[in-house]
């Protein structure tokens, strides 16, 4: 007898580092998560995380919602989360979600369609509460896409997030440059 899980997929447990009450950053064990596509409570989550960070222009999370299930020409496309909640995956908690990313795999290459982390963990914020949310989550990617070339466009406040990663610049003549990592396994 074949069973469905309904839940997201354990993908990792990496550390990051959150601010402590005395104002220094200490490391917090945390989860990588894949969405189900066939749950929707995952749906649910991907629609209340893009409601609670309502504010942040552009919300990507929103346009997972419309795209992540989307297959054509043999591409597939999937979600993950970044969150504090480190068990009972069966519903993620908008709350505790940190970053989100979609990646589509094609057979030469990997596409980030999207990337976003919660407001207070943005790189370029001065006052984050969260640090290495958006690190890990490309270590996540380039660990299980990476044995091809990983592409992204990149928003232009976010281009010395990217290159400190080792992404390069291919093309920028265009609102948002295409940037490639190429680090072969």
């Amino acid at each position: 007898m074949n069973s469905i899980n309904f839940k997201a997929v354990h993908i990792s447990n990496p550390k990051i580092q959150v601010l402590n009450s005395k104002g220094e950053y200490e490391d917090k064990v945390v989860t990588i998560a894949k969405r189900n596509p066939y749950s929707q409570l995952d749906y649910n989550s991907l629609l209340d995380i893009a409601a609670l960070w309502g504010d942040v222009k552009p919300n990507y999370v929103q346009s997972m919602l419309h795209h992540s299930d989307i297959i054509k020409d043999d591409e597939k496309r999937d979600v993950y989360f970044l969150t504090e909640q480190t068990e009972n995956l069966r519903k993620i908690l908008p709350e505790k979600v940190l970053g989100v990313v979609e990646v589509t795999k094609h057979k030469e290459f990997s596409k980030i369609n999207f990337i976003q982390t919660k407001p207070d963990c943005a790189y370029a914020s001065d006052t984050r509460t969260y640090k290495k949310v958006g690190w890990k989550m490309l270590e996540m990617v380039e660990s299980l896409y990476g044995k091809h070339k990983i592409y992204l466009n990149a928003v232009r406040k976010a281009i010395p997030f990217y290159l400190k990663y080792g992404f390069k610049i291919t093309y920028e003549k265009c609102t948002n440059p295409h940037m490639v990592l190429n680090r072969m396994h």
